[in-house]
């Protein structure tokens, strides 16, 4: 794998919506940022003619995609052709599509306008973002999957001289309900909602924040938030993790993981312990964050490279992740 780093960073979170905020939390003067599930407060950093047709779930994904590009200078001087666009989410514009199937059922047509619509597809949110910069590389939604794979390939193989590569979720009181349906154990963490962006390139610019060593990924046959699944599907899943872990090429000094609390704290805690032995150190960035559903291993690698850059978190780091469909990621982060 060729060399791959992490230029630029932009998060909106509930705990954090700078550079800076992420690095206190890594430097441990934020402890953790209350409970109830909810819709954050942000200010999006572009002009409201720029969003005035996005919907709430698009304004978070451009925010935190238009500070990663702000921390990041050098792509002004790139070819637009030459950054592409790469973004991951769970469950997609959830309030959008709920009030565009209202209006279809109350049969109201002169509301049904191709704008609206457009509202309900992940990857028009991907073209938001690209008309506010203009970039015009290879670009995509993931619904499911690491985003951060996916662009470092591109970079990889000569598609894009640099990826704008990140995530988004919007907090929906529906789909909450609807997986508090699926009896969720007592003490796992609250749902909530943010995006978070990087910057990914073959070569480390100015203030760049750490090297990409290496991802591998699994899938696993349950969802961390939707109840408490049968010890053999719990003991298999503690397999295909620790399996996963291991196909890194290296040992972390630190775990950044996904635990939220219930039965997948004690898979992932079972999981790190085979691969990496029981001395390395583990903090769950939930606790920060949220379950952010698709979002949350975006806002982990974020976290993690802000960390490493700081000084507060080891040589290497570790970052897992677990996206609404129960693909479990990992990423392998070291200081450069």
């Amino acid at each position: 794998m060729k060399d791959i780093y992490i230029n630029g960073i932009g998060i909106i979170s509930k705990c954090a919506q700078s550079v800076d905020a992420l690095r206190a939390i890594a430097a441990g003067t934020v402890q953790d940022c209350g409970h109830g599930n909810c819709q954050i407060a942000f200010t999006p950093p572009v002009t409201h003619t720029q969003m005035r047709r996005c919907t709430r779930y698009a304004k978070l994904a451009v925010s935190s995609a238009s500070f990663a590009v702000q921390d990041a200078p050098f792509i002004a001087d790139l070819k637009k052709d030459a950054v592409g666009t790469v973004f991951a989410t769970g469950h997609g514009t959830i309030a959008a599509m709920i009030q565009f199937a209202e209006v279809c059922l109350r049969g109201d047509p002169a509301k049904c306008s191709p704008i609206v619509f457009a509202g309900t597809v992940p990857n028009s949110t991907v073209g938001q973002i690209c008309m506010v910069h203009g970039f015009t590389g290879p670009s995509t939604m993931l619904t499911g999957g690491d985003p951060i794979e996916y662009a470092s390939l591109l970079v990889q193989t000569g598609k894009a001289q640099c990826v704008l590569s990140g995530a988004v979720e919007e907090y929906n009181e529906e789909l909450a309900e609807a997986l508090r349906l699926s009896d969720v154990p007592e003490g796992v963490t609250e749902l909530s909602e943010g995006a978070a962006s990087v910057i990914i390139s073959g070569e480390p610019h100015e203030n760049a924040y750490c090297r990409i060593r290496g991802f591998a990924n699994t899938s696993l046959p349950y969802l961390p938030f939707a109840g408490v699944p049968e010890e053999d599907q719990l003991q298999y899943s503690i397999r295909c993790m620790a399996e996963t872990l291991a196909m890194l090429p290296g040992v972390p000094e630190l775990v950044l993981t996904a635990w939220n609390g219930g039965s997948f704290e004690r898979a992932e805690s079972a999981a790190v312990s085979r691969a990496f032995g029981d001395a390395v150190q583990c903090v769950p960035y939930k606790r920060f964050f949220g379950e952010c559903l698709g979002a949350g291993y975006m806002q982990g690698v974020a976290l993690a490279a802000a960390g490493i850059q700081s000084g507060a978190y080891a040589h290497s780091v570790c970052v897992t992740g677990i996206d609404a469909q129960g693909n479990y990621m990992a990423v392998l982060l070291e200081e450069i």
